[in-house]
């Protein structure tokens, strides 16, 4: 139909659907047709956004993962808030005139904005570098200086004195002066120090105690009515017991200090009061001032008081913890152990001594101490005259000496005999074996110069040594059994003797003897002989196992062809070659191949050949 404006549209008319009307709305105007108005169907505008429901409580914090070295990625974008709602239309005006265009529809409100998408993962840390090689261990120290040179030996007996010359006849004793007075006593010596105290005696005797539970459901049959806590198991007691399964009997007197625990319960109903009183009865009476109240809810189920009483008993005298409650639903609950948690016991309940009332036995006594010093002697009174002097006995024999000064005297088939091989040096204490002129303390000389220490049976020489000049030690030379006479010789320097049993670090070269093996069709190396041999062949040859191998011995075998040259060498099971490959010698004239070894038990020797060194 042909454009018609609104005021000018007859009162009824027939639409199609395609009508278009002119809609102005917020300021803006558009075109729909009569049938998109139709469809509308009178659905009124969208509803206000509702209010943001409350926030969910915050999810436990994951564990923080290892820190990135690179940055995640951002997260998205929030989706966009809802569209505010659209304002109503201006109402169309009365058929006639175009009247003025409407006011302008508010504009809805702006939707609020989406939540910021999470933060992306932290990527993850890199791979730690791998840690560097160890350094190579320093060389081992010089060997410290030679201890100092051991005290001197103790002074040899003094011989024996020549016999006495007869006394002669002792003169007539002159009169007796008169005693001098006797001086005054000396002033006492101070007192010594207290010696220290004796050790502490052992400890007084255990203190008597009890530990106490119960394994079943205790119930209050009525309200506000006194029940005893039940105790029906025990897991330690001395001079304590359960009697009539509640109270707890003290066998000696004392002052002890009871602490017990006890599972509260409430399943609900039974009721409309939620509190327990608890306290403590000795001998059937309630004791004064040890009431406790406390609330047990059906909301909260399980409490568990706990406290203490401290109180003095005498021998027989009982303990009661005692129980009462407002409403019975209330009860003191036990539970089985499970795979998690042992068993809980309806109550728990210890006893131990704060104060003892036996004595435990008194320790030793600590040892006396040091006397004191003895004060100084009194002056000595004066010296009464001095008697005539009696005549002079006849001077007796003059006594035998063998020998000159210094020669150590000895019994030589009943008489006096020295030695110039046996002396004495009185003037710097050192006696000499073998010589009259020792220059140390012992000095021992033979004819030969060969100084010899006789061993005893044990065939060992024990050396005492001092430390410091404390202490002493003992270095025992052991060889092993003897056959012969050997001889051990040192070379001409002062050194440190290296020990089978001890690390060595020499600080010179160190060389074995190169010992030359035999050659023939079979030749068997004796490993006592050498570490190190020689051998030149003149045909083929096989290398026998070698006798007297020991593990760990290694070394080398030069071999060379003989001027004729192209001759072989087999070899015993006992060697051992890389791959299991047999080598080969150089064939040529005159030619050196070096077999290197190393013994790894009685039956394997690792070897491997370096042919033709030149």
């Amino acid at each position: 139909m042909a454009n018609i404006q609104i005021p000018n549209l007859p009162v009824a008319i027939s639409l199609n659907g395609t009508e278009q009307v002119e809609i102005v709305q917020s300021g803006t105007s558009r075109r729909a047709t009569t049938q998109e108005i139709a469809d509308l169907k009178g659905i009124g505008p969208t509803g206000p956004t509702g209010a943001l429901g409350p926030t969910g409580p915050t999810g436990p914090t994951g564990s923080t993962g290892a820190a990135s070295t690179v940055p995640g990625p951002t997260g998205p974008t929030g989706v966009a808030g809802p569209t505010g709602p659209t304002g109503p239309t201006g109402s169309i005006g009365p058929a006639g005139p175009t009247g003025p265009t409407g006011s302008t529809g508010d504009t809805g409100s702006v939707g609020p904005t989406g939540p910021t998408g999470p933060t992306g993962p932290t990527g993850s840390i890199g791979i730690t570098g791998a840690t560097g090689p160890t350094g190579a261990t320093g060389p081992t120290g010089s060997t410290g200086p030679t201890g100092p040179t051991g005290p001197t030996g103790s002074t040899g007996d003094i011989g024996p004195t020549g016999p006495t010359g007869p006394t002669g006849s002792t003169g007539a004793t002159g009169a007796t002066g008169p005693t001098g007075p006797t001086g005054a006593t000396g002033l006492t010596g101070p007192t010594g120090p207290t010696g220290p105290t004796g050790s502490t005696g052992a400890g007084g005797t255990l203190g008597y105690y009890g530990a106490f539970f119960d394994t079943t459901d205790q119930t209050a049959a009525a309200i506000n009515t006194a029940y005893a806590m039940k105790l029906n198991s025990t897991s330690e007691a001395s001079g304590f017991s359960i009697v009539s399964n509640s109270r707890i009997t003290a066998t000696y007197a004392g002052t002890y200090n009871l602490q017990f625990s006890a599972q509260l319960d409430h399943s609900g109903g039974g009721g409309s009061g939620d509190t327990v009183n608890i306290w403590l009865r000795k001998n059937g009476t309630d004791v004064a001032d040890t009431d406790t109240r406390i609330t047990v809810t059906s909301s909260t189920r399980y409490i568990v008081p706990a406290w203490n009483f401290v109180i003095t008993l005498v021998a027989n005298d009982y303990l009661e913890i005692v129980w009462a409650t407002e409403n019975t639903s209330i009860q003191l609950t036990h539970e089985a152990a499970t795979g998690l948690h042992p068993a809980v016991p309806s109550v728990i309940a210890t006893i131990t001594q704060v104060m003892y009332t036996q004595l435990g036995p008194t320790g030793p006594t600590g040892p006396t101490g040091a006397t004191g010093a003895t004060g100084p002697t009194g002056p000595t009174g004066s010296t009464g005259a001095t008697g005539a002097t009696g005549p002079t006995g006849p001077t007796g024999a003059t006594p035998v000496v063998a020998g000159s000064t210094g020669q150590i005297q000895y019994n030589s088939s009943g008489a006096l005999g020295a030695s110039a091989n046996l002396y004495w040096d009185i003037a710097n204490n050192r006696l000499g074996i073998g010589t009259s002129s020792p220059s140390v303390a012992l000095d021992v000389l033979a004819a030969s110069g060969l100084k010899t220490l006789q061993a005893s049976t044990q065939d060992a020489i024990a050396l005492l040594g001092r430390a410091g000049g404390t202490g002493s030690y003992i270095a025992t030379l052991t060889p092993t059994t003897l056959s012969a006479s050997r001889t051990l010789t040192f070379p001409d320097v002062t050194s440190t003797v290296a020990v089978l049993a001890a690390n060595q670090s020499f600080t010179v070269a160190q060389r074995g003897s190169i010992t030359a093996l035999t050659d023939g069709a079979t030749i068997t190396p004796d490993f006592n002989a050498a570490n190190n041999y020689s051998l030149t062949i003149g045909g083929n040859r096989t290398l026998a196992n070698p006798t007297n191998i020991t593990a760990g011995q290694s070394g080398a075998i030069v071999i060379t062809q003989d001027s004729t040259g192209g001759r072989t060498l087999a070899y015993g099971s006992y060697w051992k070659f890389p791959g299991g490959t047999v080598p080969t010698l150089t064939t040529t004239a005159s030619a050196v191949d070096v077999l290197v070894y190393y013994v790894e038990s009685t039956t394997r020797i690792t070897a491997t050949m370096l042919n033709d060194v030149k």
